[in-house]
């Protein structure tokens, strides 16, 4: 576990000055201070690597199904909306700035923070398809939102609320 760490630690330092298509296995293996050969022990490839620390960027997210639902989960300290983690992505703001996070973030996550929302509005009588569309719109306007201009605003706080009202009003419209 530990050179898996030291092996994710690298590819962050090194995704911080050019994107993951441009960075080889070898050049990770030396920032890890690793061989080609120990890389290849963890992982068969960068991607591999990558899909981990997505995966890792979320795991203190909020369910979109707890955001709407539960207004004093908001406040907790272990969990956070997704807009506000990425407004503040801390360590991983060189993998949200990668052009390919969007495209794997959906791909890696597709049994976590959007299944158990995808399937409540499936029970809500929207078909699969219906569901993953509305999640998809959700999941990349937040990001987008977030990572614009105006998630640098003082007024966050007024537009993240603005945002989550519109969101349950079409939710609310959608149940009918």
């Amino acid at each position: 576990q530990r050179t898996k760490g030291d092996i994710k630690r690298a590819l962050l330092a090194v995704l911080k000055s050019k994107p993951l298509a441009d960075v080889s296995i070898a050049e990770v293996a030396r920032e890890a201070d690793i061989s080609r050969t120990t890389f290849y022990t963890h992982y068969d490839c960068l991607a591999s690597v990558y899909d981990e620390l997505v995966l890792d960027f979320q795991d203190d997210i909020q369910t979109l199904h707890e955001h709407l639902d539960c207004v004093t989960c908001r406040n907790s300290q272990e969990l956070v909306p997704l807009c506000e983690k990425a407004r503040h992505p801390g360590d991983f703001e060189a993998v949200l700035a990668d052009p390919r996070f969007m495209s794997t973030w959906f791909h890696v996550s597709k049994g976590t923070v959007m299944k158990e929302y995808e399937q409540a509005l499936v029970g809500s009588g929207l078909s699969p398809h219906q569901a993953q569309a509305v999640v998809t719109f959700q999941l990349s306007g937040c990001m987008a939102t977030a990572r614009s201009h105006l998630g640098k605003l003082e007024d966050w706080g007024d537009i993240q609320r603005t945002l989550d009202a519109f969101i349950a009003g079409g939710l609310a419209a959608i149940k009918g």
